[in-house]
């Protein structure tokens, strides 16, 4: 969800939904146990039980338009945000490179506390002859740390310790191995 990093972990349901309304989402669609707020892209359903810390990542789609350059490589924009360029040597580096620009503008965007342009429509963006637009996605993950308190017995932390083990990455790895998220993340 798009307003993830302005949110406070023990936020309490009412005030996101208040949050949300401020940063320009909406409700498409009210359910018995649930409403469905969008920002035009992305559907987030919001439960009666939803906490913030359920809300583990962010889903942006945004036109882009790919221009071929004459010596068949491509150049990259993002007509609803102005400065996101990119470039690529083939087609398929180009999408990736322009999935790369788009997660690195919106968690700059993010960073800074900038709202969030909606994307347009792609049917509405005009292109030249040598361009074509294509929607591009990325998932962000709010990768802040979070200090937490937990509790191993003594003669645990000491072996940890001597052996030099880093109980945060310990934990991490486990937790994703857990919840099967990929190494990267």
């Amino acid at each position: 969800m798009e307003v993830e990093r302005l949110l406070d972990r023990d936020m309490k349901r009412k005030d996101l939904i208040k949050l949300l309304e401020k940063n320009g989402w909406w409700i498409k669609r009210e359910g018995h146990d649930h409403t469905i707020y969008t920002n035009g892209t992305v559907n987030e359903p919001i439960s009666r039980q939803t906490e913030i810390n359920d809300i583990l990542a962010m889903e942006y789609i945004y036109p882009a338009v790919f221009e071929q350059n004459s010596d068949g490589s491509y150049t990259i924009t993002f007509p609803d945000l102005p400065g996101c360029i990119s470039e690529g040597k083939s087609l398929s580096n180009a999408i990736d490179m322009a999935q790369s620009a788009l997660t690195q503008w919106i968690e700059y965007l993010l960073e800074e506390k900038i709202n969030i342009p909606h994307p347009s429509d792609i049917k509405t963006i005009k292109t030249l002859s040598n361009q074509f637009t294509n929607l591009i996605r990325t998932g962000i993950r709010d990768n802040h740390a979070v200090r937490r308190t937990v509790s191993i017995p003594g003669w645990l932390d000491t072996k940890a310790a001597d052996a030099g083990v880093s109980l945060s990455k310990v934990l991490q790895e486990a937790l994703k191995a857990r919840f099967e998220i990929e190494k990267q993340s």
